[in-house]
């Protein structure tokens, strides 16, 4: 690459191809002329400088195809930008831009425009010919409308728009069928359109510090929705049909009226963050105890009472936060996730509620029989005798009270096993015999079964008593190695 008449001081800035130049963090108040000489440049970065404008004759950088002039203090651009239709980046953040020129809406290779924090209080209808365009981030200007030609824009997959001065959503938004993802947080919306079913392809919405008050039934048209922000609203109620929103991961509707819950809520199977955070929320609806990936939920700031059992069926649930509510205790069934290294905030710290237990499944119930065998099963798992036990029996005065007390402590274990297995034979029997002689299946089938059911469990038997007596062998060995 030639690099005469480029200062030296600059030439490490240039790229060896010649077709990538970096000049930010330079202080310059001016773009220099040799730049403009450098027709091959394919990246050009001048961002963190203190540029006011730039030069008419930006256009014979024909060539650019990446263009980075944020944090500068530009008020205006050239006609000339709109030259530069091989341009596919432009990022224009952090500057004082009034206004975009018309000639933008000629960057026709354009897929990402960068226009966050500027003065901007209008877009150029002509952006409506930006048709490769993807991404639009416009947060913290002045906006209060989108060009009705942005409707056109069926390549847009993101726009942010938090912190302006819309009134409402713009009506351009909703004939974008790609758009993934919109952020409108702190504007001034107060309500949803209607049309929220037309932007299928929606998958995480921001509104948080809005003007909203309430949400159409509607919005349960947005099927591939993951995440969904409403925080700092005025919202005083939540509509039964959020529970259509099958996809969701992540809901926050921290600090806003809410005063209850909806049941339907506990449709979102797979929603793994909640945030009710800051309403007014008095009772849990039992439901959320279906929200098995729920991993956060956090009820601080409200007027909670108490805590249903059933969150106790919450398997995943890591964090639960109780700060700020006159609940005075939680329920037993919350214990296995504080075993498990959850972590549950509350007021005066952690108080399990004995009298409430784990929730109960109806004994009527398929649920109700899996239940009663699970718990004449449980004694057959057991754990086997611990080195403790061993080491225990090591303290014994000599080697015939240890084994005695190892065979003590096996023979209760076997008890126990049996005790078990047997329980559940005559659970399962029983059940078979009823079921014969209320003659939902062949008798003859029951007595096969149980033909070849009752030598099955006599050889399972036998092998835990051929197992309890080698292992009580192993243990008299190792209390010896521990006397020696």
């Amino acid at each position: 690459m030639d690099t005469v008449g480029i200062p030296e001081e600059f030439r490490e800035r240039l790229s060896d191809d010649g077709r990538a130049l970096w000049l930010n963090g330079l202080a310059l108040r001016e773009l220099p002329d040799w730049v403009l000489e450098l027709d091959q440049l394919v990246v050009l970065h001048l961002d963190d400088n203190e540029l006011t404008e730039l030069p008419e004759g930006l256009d014979r950088l024909g060539a650019l195809t990446q263009l980075d002039l944020s944090r500068n203090q530009l008020t205006a651009l050239p006609d000339t930008l709109g030259d530069l239709t091989g341009l596919e980046e432009l990022e224009l953040a952090n500057n004082q831009l009034t206004a975009l020129p018309d000639s933008v809406g000629e960057l026709t290779a354009l897929y990402h425009l960068g226009l966050n924090e500027n003065r901007l209080q209008t877009l150029p209808d002509s952006m409506g010919n930006l048709t490769e365009l993807s991404h639009l981030l416009a947060r913290s200007n002045g906006l209060t409308a989108l060009p009705d030609s942005f409707a056109g824009l069926d390549s847009v997959v993101g726009v942010n728009l938090s912190g302006n001065q819309l009134d409402e959503i713009p009506a351009a938004l909703l004939c974008l069928p790609d758009l993934a993802w919109l952020q409108l947080t702190n504007n001034r919306i107060r309500r949803f359109p209607r049309e929220w079913g037309l932007v299928p392809a929606l998958e995480s919405l921001w509104m948080g510090t809005n003007h909203l008050i309430a949400l159409p039934e509607a919005l349960s048209g947005l099927e591939e929705l993951l995440l969904l922000t409403l925080d700092d609203n005025q919202l005083v109620a939540l509509p039964e049909a959020l529970g259509g929103l099958r996809e969701l991961r992540e809901l926050s509707v921290a600090g806003n009226r809410l005063s209850r819950v909806p049941a339907s809520l506990g449709a979102l199977d797979q929603l793994e963050r909640l945030d009710l955070s800051r309403n007014a929320v008095a009772a849990i609806p039992a439901e959320l105890g279906n929200l098995r990936r729920l991993q956060v939920l956090d009820l601080s700031s409200n007027q909670v009472l108490t805590v249903p059992s059933e969150l106790g069926y919450l398997a995943r649930l890591q964090t639960l936060d109780l700060t700020g509510n006159p609940v005075q205790a939680v329920p037993a069934s919350l214990l296995p996730m504080l075993a498990h290294g959850g972590q549950l905030s509350m007021d005066g710290g952690v108080k399990l509620d004995e009298v409430v237990a784990a929730p109960q499944v109806p004994a009527a119930s398929p649920l109700g029989l899996l239940e009663r065998l699970r718990l004449r099963l449980r004694p057959l798992f057991a754990p086997c005798i611990s080195t403790a036990a061993v080491l225990g029996a090591a303290q014994a005065p000599d080697p015939d009270t240890a084994i005695l007390q190892l065979f003590a402590w096996e023979r209760e274990r076997v008890l126990g096993l049996a005790t078990g297995m047997g329980g559940a034979a005559v659970t399962v029997l029983v059940s078979l015999l009823a079921t014969g002689i209320e003659g939902k299946i062949d008798t003859s089938a029951v007595v096969l079964l149980l033909a070849c059911c009752l030598p099955a469990l006599l050889l399972v038997w036998g092998g835990l008593l051929l197992a309890a007596v080698a292992r009580v062998g192993e243990q008299y060995a190792a209390v010896l190695e521990a006397r020696s």
